[in-house]
């Protein structure tokens, strides 16, 4: 069997403002300053974390709070409180 070398490349993006007499010139200056290492981007930048990571804990903790005055029944009481706490979706409001 050969062996092939298969190229993977991933997108990253970024928004970068600079001063220039016109679009052109713009993105002149930024190509430039890129392959000169001004610009790195990198996949673990902590804007990139944060964002997903807070969208991901908002619904979770929601509803935590929604089902948390139901928990001392155990997992029946909880399945059977839910449809409750979704249609009141006000925390402790069971």
């Amino acid at each position: 069997m050969k062996e092939y070398d298969v190229k993977i490349r991933e997108t990253l993006e970024m928004s970068v403002t600079v001063e220039a007499e016109n679009a052109i010139q713009a993105r002149e200056v930024v190509e430039r300053r890129y392959k000169d290492g001004s610009y790195v981007m990198r996949r673990d930048s902590p804007k990139q974390v944060i964002i997903p990571s807070a969208f991901g804990l908002i619904p979770v903790v929601w509803a935590a709070l929604l089902v948390a005055p139901a928990v001392s029944g155990g997992l029946p009481e909880i399945l059977q409180n839910l449809t409750v706490a979704l249609n009141n979706p006000k925390p402790g409001n069971l």
